[in-house]
């Protein structure tokens, strides 16, 4: 398979990992809430802080990643344009090129560059 293929699938399947771990976070998170509030501690932005903050910035960081991958193809960050990005999209925002398309190895769009930046 194309490398950067497989470099997308990494991405993703972090992406989702990362969705799972925070459905998990939630439970202790929610334990040591619980806790607290049995304990006489009412303070909700520590709770928020020390589990929600973490959480959202844990999925946030993967779902970057994920859209920024950049095209086979052209390039470019195939999920996103700089006014238009779709995470469920199945072709390229920029020259249409569908998922998992099997192409020459080590596309234009293999790596980054700085000169790309």
């Amino acid at each position: 398979m194309n490398p950067a293929w497989d470099e997308y699938r990494r991405r993703r399947r972090a992406f989702h990992m990362a969705l799972l771990w925070a459905l998990l976070w939630i439970l202790p998170g929610s334990l040591i809430r619980r806790f607290l509030v049995i304990n006489g501690v009412h303070d909700r932005l520590a709770f928020y802080l020390g589990v929600g903050l973490p959480m959202v910035g844990w999925i946030a960081v993967f779902h970057i990643r994920r859209m920024l991958w950049r095209c086979p193809r052209c390039g470019r960050p195939f999920h996103a344009s700089w006014l238009y990005g779709n995470p469920f999209s199945s072709h390229c925002v920029h020259c249409g090129l569908p998922l998992w398309t099997p192409g020459p190895e080590g596309g234009q769009g293999s790596s980054l560059n700085i000169d790309d930046l």
